[in-house]
């Protein structure tokens, strides 16, 4: 066999690297001792393990002054039968090498995912090889590490030929993506009944008011025909922007998705919210140009002028508010779609999501010359009613960026404006009026109770003098809190049984289950054997995003189970339960 001089020459290369690490050291004293350098094992510490999804996740811990080169990662299975796939490697940082030129190397940390596409039952071993270096000039040999894994029994079971590749979410987020995998037909249809349920999510409120008034807008023309004609004009096209979000998401996976939550995406939701309740309070009037209305009116035979390109336009802003708050109760549903990475079913399913939110409204517009009433005095009401309910809304997605107790605070002057709307420092009232004093009167004292309650920093709207459940819930049940990746693997590492919660404070749903979940008597029993970790990501800075791709983690609220540092495999719940559903989950595993 013949060797090329292009084979050698990196060879007798690195061969002259280490002969002149050895010349050096042996300059000054000869040891490592004496140099102060670290053994290869404490210089890059390895952490090497299998998700729950079938990917080895192998973690290098790198001391300072010291870096690992990305061209000399390799990973091997030694176990016959084991097919590994394109390690996932992220980018370095550009370096002149000496010996190597252009190169990319490792500080401080390095996370890499390997895929395992095949794999028999049992333990299997990799082989995983680096190579680093010391900041004064000394290189160590190639170091290679042995690992033995363990797919997880829900992949090694399953007859599907990927199964490895396909990450699970435990508990309902699972249950509900193997509804969503049967057929794309079976998706379509999920995805419908779920539009269907959120519709009546208090998220929904901001779109009944347009719809409303964009209907009894027509008078006394107004028929069953035209009111189902102009709900579908403003349906459609709310459903066309889902359809859009479908695509994107299942094109751009968890990235796009976890931007949806972002504070910005969240702040925009909020002020049109707050500008189209402006609209209800009368500071201004929310239609066409009237240059656009008289062009439309020559095109539409006896119709008012632009209002189906009205509806129409109204559908596609309400996709845009309403979507940010209903993406919590779809997460694994949005999940699904990330990670199917199927344009045409992201979309179709999405579509069906947006028809299936629309069914009420539709049913509204069919009712526009039967239940409700004709255009008077009473719209003045209905439109004062739908923008104290854009307001509520507005506060509900706030709650995920603001304080509790600020939280809290608007939502006090809320209840205080409601009341004296209601007329609750009116005199001289009877009947009707009478009655609905005394609701004002009720929202009005709550509404100062709730603000008494966040001067002292509660937070509960419902029990605003009883102190923050929050602090309590905290007080009660004892936490360590990592801050990031390595701060995680390294109280995992101390700590054989962990429950680790995935925590943000624009999380509502988080903040629910800290309140009722984890201090529950029954939980923390079941959880007395567990070390609690917390790790707050509601900064989602680079830190946070490294955690979460390393753990393959898509928003909080995530709750993750380990034994000896590896997660229990089915173990994860995504998304929101009650505190009975957590227990059963507890006892099953």
């Amino acid at each position: 066999m013949t060797l090329r001089l292009k084979t050698l020459t990196p060879l007798f290369a690195l061969f002259t690297l280490l002969f002149a690490c050895n010349a050096f050291a042996n300059l000054f004293g000869g040891g490592d001792d004496e140099l102060n350098l670290l053994p290869a094992e404490e210089a890059f510490v390895l952490n090497a393990r299998m998700l729950d999804n079938g990917t080895i996740h192998a973690n290098w811990f790198i001391a300072d002054e010291y870096y690992l080169y990305k061209h000399q990662f390799k990973f091997t299975a030694l176990t016959e039968g084991v097919e590994l796939g394109e390690p996932q490697i992220p980018d370095g940082k550009a370096k002149t090498d000496a010996v190597f030129g252009d190169v990319e190397v490792y500080y401080h940390n390095v996370d890499i995912q390997i895929p395992v596409l095949k794999a028999p039952d049992g333990p299997f071993e990799v082989e995983l090889r680096n190579q680093g270096c010391a900041e004064i000039g000394l290189c160590y040999p190639p170091q290679k590490n042995v690992v033995s894994f363990t797919l997880p029994e829900q992949i090694t079971t399953s007859t599907d030929n990927n199964a490895a590749s396909k990450p699970t979410n435990g508990d309902g987020s699972s249950e509900l993506a193997d509804l969503l995998n049967r057929s794309p037909l079976w998706a379509i249809l999920v995805f419908a009944g779920l539009g269907v349920l959120l519709s009546f999510n208090p998220c929904s409120y901001p779109m009944y008011p347009i719809l409303s008034r964009i209907i009894v807008g027509q008078g006394t023309e107004i028929t069953r025909a035209k009111g189902v004609s102009l709900s579908l004009a403003y349906v459609i096209p709310m459903a066309a922007m889902y359809a859009v979000a479908g695509a994107l998401i299942a094109l751009a996976g968890q990235n796009l998705f976890a931007a949806f939550q972002s504070p910005i995406w969240l702040g925009a939701v909020i002020a049109i919210l707050l500008l189209l309740s402006l609209s209800m309070f009368g500071f201004y009037e929310l239609q066409l140009p009237a240059s656009l209305q008289t062009k439309l009116n020559n095109v539409s035979e006896n119709q008012k002028s632009g209002s189906y390109a009205g509806a129409a336009a109204m559908g596609a802003i309400s996709a845009l508010v309403v979507g940010a708050c209903v993406l919590p109760p779809l997460t694994a549903a949005l999940l699904f779609i990330s990670q199917s990475g199927n344009v045409v079913l992201g979309a179709a399913a999405m579509f069906a999501f947006g028809l299936g939110m629309g069914v009420p409204l539709v049913a509204i517009g069919f009712s526009a010359g039967w239940l409700l009433p004709k255009a008077g005095a009473w719209m003045e009401s209905i439109k004062r009613v739908f923008g104290l309910l854009l307001i509520a809304a507005a506060i509900y997605i706030g709650s995920r960026l603001l304080p509790e107790s600020l939280t809290l605070a608007l939502w006090g002057l809320l209840l205080i404006g409601t009341g004296m709307w209601l007329g609750a420092l009116k005199t001289n009232q009877h009947g009707k009026a009478l009655f609905v004093q005394v609701v004002g009167i009720a929202s009005l004292l709550w509404g100062a109770t709730a603000l008494v309650g966040a001067a002292q920093g509660n937070s509960d709207l419902f029990k605003p003098l009883s102190g923050s459940d929050a602090a309590t819930a905290k007080a009660e049940t004892r936490w360590l809190y990592a801050g990031n990746q390595a701060e995680l693997e390294t109280l995992l590492a101390q700590h054989p049984q962990a429950m680790v919660d995935i925590y943000a404070d624009w999380c509502i749903p988080c903040k629910v289950m800290e309140k009722t979940v984890f201090p529950h008597p029954d939980v923390r029993a079941a959880l007395a054997g567990r070390t609690l970790i917390k790790v707050d990501v509601t900064d989602d800075n680079d830190s946070h995003k490294q955690l979460k791709a390393a753990f393959n983690i898509i928003n909080p609220p995530t709750v993750m189970f380990f034994n000896n540092n590896s997660e229990v495999p089915g173990s994860r719940i995504t998304g929101e339960i009650n505190a009975e559903q957590f227990l059963q989950h507890i006892q099953s595993l």
